[in-house]
């Protein structure tokens, strides 16, 4: 998650990634209200809050959530960014395991 979120700055602005991270939480919240442990500041994600809620819930399929939480985040980054930004973007992404 820590490469999503510093990889995007880089190109997009904190802001900007903060703003999408919110948005993206949004609109899983309906289907995944569990997304909302990816609660986030300006310095990136809050890593404490996700192991905390993973140690009481250690069922939880966490690997789904961060899927589908990137996909969303780059699916919008991809209606805002030219194709080869994106291209880059994707390929650092790759390159972390994401």
């Amino acid at each position: 998650m820590s490469g999503i979120w510093e990889e995007t700055a880089k190109y997009l602005g904190v802001f900007t990634v903060k703003l999408l991270v919110d948005r993206v939480i949004y609109d899983l919240s309906p289907e995944l209200p569990e997304v909302e442990i990816l609660e986030c500041d300006e310095t990136g994600f809050d890593f404490e809050k996700i192991r905390k809620f993973l140690r009481d819930n250690p069922d939880f399929d966490f690997g789904e959530l961060v899927s589908k939480f990137t996909t969303k985040y780059v699916g919008i980054i991809a209606k805002l960014v030219d194709p080869k930004t994106l291209q880059n973007l994707k390929e650092k992404l790759e390159r972390k395991g994401f």
